[in-house]
């Protein structure tokens, strides 16, 4: 994917301004070169230089060689390898946060013979030679990329290899189990040799389904810790849906005017709830309508909703409930919801008795966007939803949050069900170790063990340049 034997160069802190700045420099030359625009700070200059120290912190300038000028002073750190990130031998260049000073000592290095990196080639490197594997890289770019306490916690959690070390248990097993039939394959019917104890292979097969089960039942969760829990709000036109999303968020995002649907799309804005992030969604009242842009925005809502993890309905408590509330709660009702009235400054049309009789479940609270009263509650509501995320979170020592993982996962525990079929009915050893292999390539594709070009491309090109 990335030629190995060039060596590359880009600048690894963000972009913009700063007090230091670091230039990385990986793979075969990156030493010659180093030594080539860096002038250590020494007390007397020797006719036989000794070896730089490795894994230590050099003051010197960094000067163009060509032209005998200074760029800047700072310092250099040399890793050996195979004790560095990318695995190869590596050169870090702690200069000040200048653009056109970093600009400059990239451009060197690369007239004295590196190659600008691509995004993410310095993972690459690093997952090729084994310092981590495609799960762990992933979580490195999902660390890098958080902007939310929790979401960090996450990534750091599967970059310490808890994910890869829990699939490595499994696969153990499942290897065995794989040796087995192929030995059953080769030898079993010739030599009249039992491979397995009775019930032993389906018990096995128990175990690990049971695993990969309990697995991915954190998924859900995982995945709000990863990319933000998704609340939608929703209800009929003229409910007071952009008024609570302003409420929320404190600030007059969203237009709001007493005529029916305003919105005709839905608005989204991320904010942060302790600590972890959350999605919130304004959207389009949902009712039948005539109007083509409406209907548009009507059906993006209906999309919103299916991926939503928490769903507030907005009911208009200053008229009876209708036939377009009704309409709401039959999108919703499969849905984790929670249900307030609003305009509570208002004369109240009916009572939280009524709303119970006519759907079922009660309703969540009362509240107002003109006064302000109620908002905190709604608040409380996403807490608690915060809340069952963290503790999903300290309950298990892994949490699945990659939607691929999740994918790969889901394709490991089908070819495993499909094989204890094959087991309970005796199906022929070949068609059950097919199903076995099945289960392990899908296993081995979240740590990157299955070579597959096209999706370690995928990956990679997500990072950012310089890591």
């Amino acid at each position: 994917m990335y030629p190995l034997e060039d060596t590359i160069v880009a600048v690894s802190t963000p972009p913009g301004r700063g007090a230091i700045g670091i230039v990385r420099l990986s793979g075969p030359r990156a030493f010659e070169i180093a030594r080539r625009v860096f002038r250590p700070r020494s007390a007397e200059p020797t006719e036989t230089p000794a070896p730089w120290p490795v894994r230590r912190v050099l003051l010197g300038t960094f000067v163009d060689p060509i032209e005998g000028e200074p760029i800047d002073t700072g310092f250099l750190v040399l890793f050996q390898a195979p004790r560095s990130f990318t695995g190869e031998n590596l050169a870090e260049f702690h200069l000040h946060g200048s653009p056109p000073v970093l600009r400059a000592a990239v451009e060197l290095l690369t007239r004295l013979g590196a190659r600008p990196a691509q995004p993410g080639e310095f993972t690459y490197r690093a997952f090729v030679h084994g310092k981590v594997d495609l799960a762990q890289a992933e979580a490195l770019n999902d660390l890098i990329q958080a902007d939310a306490l929790w979401q960090a916690r996450s990534a750091l959690r599967h970059l310490e290899g808890h994910l890869s070390r829990t699939l490595q248990v499994w696969k153990e097993d499942l290897i065995e189990l794989v040796a087995r039939y192929e030995a059953a394959v080769d030898f079993g019917e010739a030599e009249n040799i039992q491979f397995f104890a009775p019930g032993e292979a389906e018990r096995r097969l128990d175990d690990l389904i049971e695993g990969l089960g309990g697995l991915l039942a954190t998924y859900r969760q995982g995945r709000a810790l990863r990319e933000g829990l998704r609340v939608v709000i929703v209800g009929k036109p003229n409910a007071g849906k952009s008024s609570l999303f302003n409420a929320l968020l404190r600030e007059p995002r969203a237009i709001v005017t007493p005529l029916p649907g305003t919105t005709r799309d839905f608005i989204t804005e991320r904010l942060i709830v302790d600590g972890l992030a959350v999605e919130l969604v304004d959207t389009a009242g949902v009712r039948e309508t005539p109007e083509v842009v409406e209907r548009l925005g009507i059906e993006r809502t209906l999309q919103r909703i299916a991926e939503a993890d928490l769903i507030l309905w907005v009911l208009d408590g200053s008229v009876p409930l209708d036939a377009e509330d009704d309409a709401v709660y039959a999108v919703i009702r499969d849905k984790t919801f929670r249900a307030f009235r609003n305009k509570a400054d208002l004369p109240a049309a009916w009572p939280p008795e009524v709303f119970t009789a006519r759907y079922g479940t009660p309703l969540t609270g009362s509240v107002s966007c003109e006064t302000g009263s109620g908002v905190a509650d709604v608040m409380d509501t996403i807490r608690a939803a915060v809340r069952e995320v963290q503790q999903t979170w300290r309950d298990h020592a892994v949490v699945v949050t990659n939607a691929r993982h999740e994918a790969c996962l889901r394709r490991a525990r089908k070819a495993l069900r499909r094989a204890r079929y094959g087991v309970r009915t005796q199906a022929p050893e070949p068609i059950v170790l097919e199903d076995l292999r099945t289960a392990l390539r899908a296993l081995d594709e979240i740590t990157g063990e299955t070579d597959v070009e096209d999706i370690l491309g995928r990956i990679f090109a997500q990072f950012c340049i310089g890591k």
